[in-house]
């Protein structure tokens, strides 16, 4: 007779992910499929090891054309050798949901059905709500349900060949991507904005919900180098912090006599393998005006930078925003590997030193043109 336990992520301790992990260590697994909707490289990160040892019993359906699902998340599951299969319904407006993660041996089946993507927030920063099913295949009924799972998906697979293919490797994964039915993580097109507020009124100042959390924010991405082959229309992140803190925000540390920094140090954050010396100068603020900070010292470097900027999914605007550099590679803050480039808050200063902020993360984006142009997405 079959077990269910229930599954309601970031609300309690259990999550997505932790279900899945039991899924793929079912012992003596001789089948595992994955029906779902979205796919980011960072869900595929979390269960890669995983997946890694039953490849060659694993299939994946997922979801493309919706704007989700990631080349990077596409070529990251190929590397691990499972059967990836791509289903495009070729409307955007008719999007294949799914959600069912599943299992077997020789003599039990784990499925998880539920609401949970196979993305950083499916797996255990959403709350979302799933059932952990445990059939015993030796009873008929559980069996017969099995089955018929199995037998549906492989049916709808077979009924529709055009529709749903196998994406057979990294290139093919690419022309998909130049094709439009997958996206690209270091592009945003339009950043999510919900709204928009005039001068002098004031945004909702409530904090993120405290709930469990199975995973974290730091998810780290890649740095900028060659960049997709056109971002003429869209932004490409090239930055992302870790949870902001007082110092980071216009937000006083010690008593009221202490002074807000008034700055946000561009350190590595959450990018990999990046040198921060030259990065940020070289790489992120290229095409900018730079001049001397202070004639006496021509290792400090000012440049101004245009910066539309979204907190809480409601636009702000455009800001000018001074960013200054340090070129001096002998001091001790470089030789700790602290941050050299610092971005000035500005006429931003009391918009961003609220206490709601703490904790959420600052997304950097730049948009190439004549002239270089820049977004900073809180949320």
């Amino acid at each position: 007779m079959a077990k269910l336990h229930f599954v309601l992520q970031a609300a309690t301790s259990r999550t997505s992910a932790d279900a899945i992990d039991k899924i793929l260590s079912l012992k003596n697994l001789d089948r595992a499929l994955f029906c779902v909707a979205y796919v980011r490289e960072s869900g595929v990160r979390r269960h890669e090891a995983a997946l890694r040892m039953v490849a060659g019993r694993t299939r994946v359906l997922i979801g493309i054309r919706n704007e989700i699902t990631s080349v990077q998340a596409v070529e990251r599951l190929l590397a691990t050798g499972v059967e990836v299969f791509a289903v495009d319904t070729a409307k955007r407006e008719r999007v294949f949901h799914p959600k069912i993660y599943l299992s077997r041996n020789g003599e039990e089946s784990l499925l998880l059905i539920g609401s949970a993507n196979l993305t950083r927030g499916g797996m255990a920063r959403n709350i979302e709500a799933s059932t952990l099913i445990a059939l015993s295949l030796k009873e008929p009924a559980d069996l017969a349900y099995f089955d018929e799972v199995l037998r549906t998906f492989e049916t709808f697979r077979t009924d529709h060949p055009k529709h749903v293919f196998r994406v057979t490797d990294a290139a093919h994964a690419r022309r998909l991507l130049e094709q439009g039915r997958l996206s690209d993580e270091r592009v945003v097109q339009f950043p999510p904005v919900a709204g928009s507020l005039g001068a002098g009124k004031q945004r909702d100042d409530l904090p993120p919900m405290k709930l469990f959390r199975g995973a974290t924010d730091d998810a780290p991405i890649a740095p900028l180098r060659g960049g997709p082959a056109d971002t003429s229309e869209g932004y490409v992140c090239v930055w992302k912090s870790r949870p902001l803190k007082k110092s980071n925000l216009n937000i006083p540390t010690g008593g009221k006599q202490t002074n807000p920094t008034g700055f946000i140090g561009l350190g590595k954050g959450l990018l990999t393998d990046i040198n921060q010396l030259t990065y940020f100068r070289s790489r992120v603020f290229k095409g900018l005006q730079w001049a001397r900070d202070d004639p006496k010292k021509p290792h400090l470097e000012l440049a101004q930078a245009e910066v539309r900027v979204v907190i809480k999914q409601v636009d702000y605007g455009t800001f000018t925003l001074s960013v200054r550099h340090n070129s001096n590679k002998k001091t001790a803050t470089a030789a700790q590997d602290n941050h050299v480039t610092a971005l000035r808050w500005g006429p931003m200063r009391d918009l961003v030193g609220k206490r709601d902020l703490l904790g959420r993360t600052l997304t950097l984006y730049r948009r190439d043109g004549l002239r270089p142009t820049f977004l900073i997405d809180i949320d």
